[in-house]
């Protein structure tokens, strides 16, 4: 396990006279603590499979099963809600101290005004940045890319570019199919986050490993690949994001 110092408060200056002694004001310090959780997840080929195939099957499945581990960590990371065996709390699971922004969906303004106010909940806490990012769901790009920016008709929507250069008010913007589809009451109801993604902790405890195992099942011809990755998830300052719920897809 590790710990990484958190600064909570600044110190507080105050004005004095010409000799007037200063006031003390010290920085308030946490900290956030992190222990490795295992990501793990195993398949199997044959031996016909690798003698016969002109494809590099091995590769093949260490890309596969890397990909699993590395899903599974974007999934922790948004999403997971603590529940074992699910260690820690993404960012739509509510941990303490993150911003939220209701959506309201009564026209393309207000529309707007809610992804604005992403940035204002990070803001007055001190939090918004130049490096900020936006995360929505693919579902979400798409009504957003057709619903115009504060209800004008020069062709500006929402959701703007293509990409590498795709943009939501002013900040860069990425799609993931990690993002919550079914939150509320509903299941039609999707979520966008915003912040700065460097306050978002992703902690390692040495490479992913990739075990081949060869003789467990070596009487029926059968090699067994097993992939795993020691890791946690760590937020540095929950108030650097803002999460927002309610966006239903129309």
């Amino acid at each position: 396990p590790v710990s990484f110092p958190r600064q909570t408060a600044v110190s507080v200056a105050t004005m004095k006279a010409e000799t007037q002694a200063a006031d003390q004001s010290d920085v308030t310090l946490d900290q956030v603590s992190m222990s490795p959780k295992r990501g793990t997840v195993y398949t199997s080929y044959t031996v016909d499979l690798l003698r016969q195939t002109t494809m590099d099957v091995e590769s093949w499945v260490r890309d596969d099963l890397g990909k699993g581990i590395a899903e599974l960590i974007d999934y922790m990371a948004l999403t997971s809600n603590g529940v074992a065996p699910n260690p820690g709390k993404g960012l739509f699971a509510s941990p303490t101290g993150i911003n939220t922004k209701a959506y309201v969906a009564t026209d393309s303004t207000t529309k707007t005004q809610s992804v604005i106010g992403l940035e204002t909940e990070c803001a007055i806490d001190n939090a918004d940045t130049a490096s900020a990012s936006l995360i929505a769901t693919p579902e979400v790009r798409g009504m957003w890319k057709g619903t115009p920016w504060l209800g004008n008709s020069s062709g500006i929507s929402i959701w703007q570019g293509a990409g590498e250069n795709q943009t939501v008010n002013g900040y860069k913007a990425f799609v993931s199919n990690q993002v919550p589809k079914t939150l509320g009451a509903g299941t039609n109801e999707h979520g966008v986050v915003f912040g700065d993604f460097s306050q978002l902790m992703i902690g390692f405890w040495d490479a992913l490993e990739i075990i081949v195992d060869p003789y467990t099942k070596a009487k029926e011809a059968i090699y067994e690949i097993t992939a795993r990755q020691y890791y946690d998830i760590g937020l540095r300052h929950p108030k650097a994001f803002c999460v927002q719920t309610g966006v239903t897809i129309s």
